[in-house]
């Protein structure tokens, strides 16, 4: 039985949570935040901030069906909760993490012209929703996710005193961004027929994006008796900001009088401080998915010409909409293909827990589906075989399918730098073939998520003035590579960067959208990180973080069960 709302809410109050909700007047249009769960929400929030404690903040946010409000008015005002409920911790992405990026030399120009080129981007998008969402679901969900990321925007500048009015576009763009800085002045040398022949150069170079983003584990145990997805975060410190959050907006998949539902009401992941989508990415939705991601490089050049602010939807909008869309894999990749944006090009994976029955033999198709994009292709497949033969699936920002490998000129680079761009070769790969044994259960798969044993793992070894490198291991530690040590790739280097989180889900956690999480780069064989004692601590921008990252697990769990 659930718990009653009353109940619930003492409960939140008691562990120090913030519980606000937002009511919209129909005559008038406007919307009121109360620091209260209101008569006549549209939208409520449960905010608690745990940072100092697990690492972690949480939010859980529910809004009601539209037969109390239109769908588009449930969007804008679960945006505009998010915003007020965790105005600080915004406030403190967008500094950390946002305007930093920026803020480096020779940025403010490129910037800009991203800036320019999100701003064109919306409005042909916002165009598209308005003449198409009536007859396409696809749409329709777009038009909700730009919605709610308006209803964001109007409370950053509400809570955000001098906040951008992007704010929440770059907060949501930010991985996009970081392959617009490369990629729009190359797509501008690829446009010009005179510089065609400069902007192919004999040697490869080593990719400048945002690549390397995360590790993932897709683990079938002995006998079927469990199916376990895990996954770390690998990215800049300064985004070591972690929430979880589940997401529950009941949105009709049709038109406002539809009484069809989205197939996943409710999304739960890991976060970024206002972000809609995870970013990370580590989703699981209602409808039995779990969908989550490793980045991949774009080294060849000429992919950047087919960058267009038109007949594209970001990547992020994209995989909101597949995942309140889909309840399959195939049907995730034919919604997240449409209008491809050729920006944060990722290798996706999602699980149908549906089509898994632990103890019993065989796999069904479509249990595990793979899709990877590049500017201007996405091809995805059923990989499930792979998954029953091998009895795992490991994912590390390599192209799997070849067409990718030759287009991306990953394969080229291969042959240039060697087998860190090798799917086979590459040392996580290895360390993934030789430890995914090791797992048993959720705990031993987190134990691997944050493995890092580079002064004596074999694995780890390169060819550099150290012998090793904190970042051949499944969750890197760049920060204890050697400041004045010589690495034949940039991305094996002394570091603010490395694997700052770690979750994992099973069959039964995952029917509950739970999950088990760890914040923070990895301290089981190596020291915590510590801004305080950090080289650092004066370069690198951290403002609101915990100092010492030595956390111990938890089980995300959530207080509401969409009882709303």
């Amino acid at each position: 039985m659930l718990r009653s709302s009353a109940l619930l809410l003492a409960l939140a109050a008691a562990a120090g949570a913030a519980v606000i909700s937002v009511t919209h007047d129909a005559a008038s249009g406007e919307y009121t935040v109360h620091a209260k769960e209101a008569d006549g929400w549209v939208v409520r929030a449960n905010f608690t901030d745990e940072q100092n404690s697990t690492g972690w903040a949480r939010l859980e946010l529910e809004g009601r069906p539209n037969d109390a409000a239109p769908d588009s008015v449930v969007a804008f005002a679960a945006g505009l909760a998010e915003a007020h409920a965790s105005s600080e911790m915004i406030a403190d992405f967008i500094y950390n993490a946002v305007d930093s990026m920026c803020a480096k030399p020779g940025a403010a120009a490129k910037c800009e012209a991203i800036g320019e080129y999100f701003s064109a981007n919306l409005e042909w998008t916002r165009k598209r929703v308005k003449s198409d969402s009536a007859r396409d679901p696809y749409w329709r969900q777009v038009g909700l996710v730009l919605s709610q990321l308006d209803g964001l925007q109007q409370g950053i500048s509400e809570k955000i005193p001098g906040a951008s009015d992007m704010a929440a576009v770059w907060i949501n763009a930010i991985p996009e961004a970081m392959d617009l800085i490369v990629g729009l002045p190359l797509r501008e040398k690829a446009n010009a027929a005179a510089e065609v022949a400069e902007a192919k150069p004999a040697a490869v170079e080593e990719p400048l994006t945002a690549g390397d983003h995360c590790s993932v584990l897709v683990k079938l145990l002995p006998e079927n008796t469990d199916l376990l997805v895990g996954h770390a975060t690998w990215v800049d410190y300064s985004f070591m900001s972690r929430m979880v959050k589940r997401i529950t907006l009941p949105y009709s998949a049709g038109g406002a009088n539809s009484t069809q539902k989205v197939a996943a009401q409710t999304v739960a992941f890991s976060a970024f401080p206002g972000s809609i989508a995870s970013l990370d990415d580590f989703h699981l939705t209602s409808a039995g998915l779990v969908t989550t991601e490793t980045s991949l490089d774009n080294i060849n050049k000429d992919l950047w010409q087919f960058l267009s602010s038109r007949n594209s939807v970001m990547e992020w909008v994209r995989a909101t909409v597949a995942n309140r869309l889909a309840s399959s894999g195939q049907e995730w990749h034919n919604n997240f293909s449409r209008h491809n944006s050729g920006t944060y090009n990722n290798q996706w994976m999602v699980v149908d827990y549906k089509r898994f029955q632990p103890g019993q033999a065989g796999t069904s198709p479509g249990l595990l589906w793979v899709t990877e994009q590049m500017p201007g292709l996405v091809v995805g497949d059923d990989v499930t075989q792979v998954l029953a033969h091998d009895g795992y699936w490991a994912s590390y920002n390599q192209p799997y399918f070849p067409i990718i490998d030759e287009i991306s000129g990953n394969k080229m680079l291969r042959g240039e730098k060697g087998d860190y761009y090798s799917y086979a070769q590459n040392p996580r790969a290895q360390l993934f073939r030789r430890d995914h044994v090791l797992v048993e259960d959720v705990a031993s798969a987190l134990l691997l998520m944050r493995y890092n044993n580079f002064t004596e793992d074999p694995l780890s070894a390169c060819n550099c003035s150290t012998g090793f490198s904190a970042d051949n291991a499944i969750a890197s530690r760049r920060d204890l590579n050697d400041p004045a040590g010589e690495y034949p790739l940039k991305r094996l280097s002394f570091q603010a960067y490395g694997a700052i989180d770690a979750k994992v889900t099973s069959s039964a956690l995952a029917e509950r959208l739970e999950f088990v999480a760890e914040a923070g780069p990895t301290h089981d064989q190596q020291p915590a990180f510590q801004w305080s004692s950090s080289p650092f601590a004066e370069t690198v921008r951290h403002r609101g973080m915990p100092d010492r990252w030595e956390f111990a697990p938890i089980d995300v769990k959530w207080s509401w069960q969409g009882d709303a």
